[in-house]
This record gives structure tokens, C-alpha cells and sequence, in this order.
């Protein structure tokens, strides 16, 4: 019983695992994905598939949304902020996804500024 039961696990893990593959090579293929337009808000990347384009400052409007987005040379959005300062500095690194990049709204209303 205890061997028919395992069967019955590991099947339905396979069962779960083809269906994930399925869903996320159909999505990869045809959802749709972040437009390429002049200039270039993102990069194309080998592995991540798009990265911030360092150095661009341009609008960013959609029919939602309609705000100014910048990346510094590095690729992060641009702050006014200063780089260095007399003393130590105590600094938050925030990964994420668009909700932490902050696209649509004005880089000092997104999260990692304030």
C-alpha cells in the first residue's frame, strides 16, 4: 500500500511539473512583452531578458500613467540625492520587480526613495 501511495505522489508531482512547463513556455512565447521603441527605456539582456538602459531619461506614458523616467550610468533611477557624504552613511539596497523599479510613478513617490 505504502508503494502504491508513493507511485501516486510522484505521478502527481509529474502531473504538476508538465503542467507548469506548459503554462510558462506558453506564456514565455505569447504574452506579451515589454515594447521596443526609441529610446530605449530597457536593454536587451541574454539572461534576464531586459535591463534598465543606463543613462536614459525620457517620459513614460501610457493610458494610466503618464510620468518621466531616468536611470543614472549605472542603470538605477536617478535620485537627487548626494553620492558621497562627510560621515557614514547608512544605505537600503531594494530588489525587485516594476513595483520596486516604480515605472509609473515620479522616482521620488516610489518606495526604495523614500
Amino acid at each position: 500500500m505504502l508503494k502504491s501511495v508513493g507511485a501516486n505522489l510522484g505521478l502527481l508531482g509529474f502531473t504538476f511539473l508538465g503542467i507548469w512547463v506548459m503554462l510558462e513556455s506558453f506564456f514565455y512565447l505569447a504574452a506579451p512583452q515589454i515594447p521596443v521603441k526609441e529610446p530605449l527605456m530597457y536593454a536587451p539582456h541574454p539572461v534576464l531578458r531586459y535591463i534598465p538602459n543606463p543613462g536614459v531619461d525620457k517620459r513614460y506614458r501610457t493610458t494610466e500613467f503618464d510620468t518621466r523616467v531616468a536611470f543614472d550610468s549605472e542603470g538605477f533611477r536617478k535620485s537627487d540625492r548626494p553620492e558621497s557624504s562627510s560621515g557614514p552613511v547608512f544605505r537600503i539596497l531594494c530588489l525587485g520587480d516594476s513595483f520596486t523599479l516604480g515605472a509609473e510613478v515620479a522616482v521620488d513617490d516610489s518606495y526604495p526613495h523614500v
